[in-house]
């Protein structure tokens, strides 16, 4: 879901914030669960996974966090 999400996105390069939004504005049953469990599981993958690179947020934009892009 999160490659699905960072790959369908401009620029090919997602927050935290907006990798939760592609993923419930494409799953609509995701926004409906009270405590959000999948978010740890997003938060894991992040770290977790190679093809995952975190990247520092430039100061142009704004925004909090770095973006998440695919190591491909």
């Amino acid at each position: 879901l999160v490659k699905l999400a960072i790959w369908g996105s401009p620029g090919h390069k997602l927050t935290l914030r907006q990798i939760y939004t592609a993923i419930e504005d494409r799953y609509p049953s995701f926004k409906a669960t009270p405590d959000k469990p999948w978010q740890r599981s997003i938060r894991h993958n992040l770290s977790l996974k190679a093809i995952f690179v975190s990247m520092k947020h430039p100061v142009s934009h704004p925004g909090n966090g770095p973006y998440w892009k695919l190591n491909i």
